[in-house]
């Protein structure tokens, strides 16, 4: 065989070689499409967010998040007002009293009050600090709170509180302070309040 045969059937070998190795990657492509279509190799979604949302940031999933309670109104087709807790979802790490109260006076959501809840609490209060001991909490608040409403008003918006933060601290007595001082009248109309707060020095269920 001269150098040009060997030179010839070399070329054949190598353009063989090349044709099978591009068939084999195709066929597998084709078959890794198939696969996907008829749903057999489909990738599932690690986080799903509220309402089957995909959570496209990817920066936290249902095990980092932790439920709380706040309470709000709402009235009945009776005209019977019940206070009803409203679930929301807060990181695990925060604070569970801290989170419920800041919960509770942003307010309800848009979605809560279309199904008829409302808060008694005014727009602007805000929650300036928090002390805790082993025997009671208290609960300072900016003077926007006392404001605005009449008397059973002032009383439903501190029910709001107190059954708020009943759910989270269990057997611990609970003190109002609006812009650090202990609060013991309130409201354009002088409400006299008794503390540590409870739901019988309020008005009974």
């Amino acid at each position: 065989m001269n150098l040009f045969s060997k030179i010839f059937v070399v070329l054949l070998i190598i353009l063989g070689f090349f044709y099978f190795k591009s068939n084999l990657v195709d066929n597998f492509l084709n078959d890794k499409i198939d696969n996907v279509k008829k749903g057999l190799d489909k990738d599932i979604p690690e986080n799903i967010g509220n309402n089957g949302n995909i959570n496209k940031d990817n920066k936290e999933n249902t095990s980092d998040l932790k439920k709380i309670y706040t309470y709000f109104l709402k009235e009945s087709q009776g005209g019977k007002i019940s206070f009803l807790a409203i679930e929301t979802k807060v990181n695990k790490n925060e604070d569970t009293l801290k989170a419920s109260i800041e919960a509770l006076l942003e307010g309800p959501d848009e979605e809560s009050k279309k199904n008829g809840f409302y808060s008694e609490i005014p727009n602007g209060t805000k929650l300036l600090g928090i002390k805790e001991t082993d025997e009671y909490i208290i609960i300072n608040l900016n003077d926007a709170f006392q404001y605005g409403g009449g008397t059973d008003s002032v009383y439903n918006r501190l029910k709001q509180l107190i059954k708020t933060v009943e759910q989270t601290k269990i057997n611990k007595d609970i003190y109002l302070y609006l812009n650090g001082k202990q609060a013991d009248v309130i409201g354009g109309e002088g409400v006299i309040i008794k503390q540590p707060l409870t739901r019988e020095s309020l008005y009974s269920e």
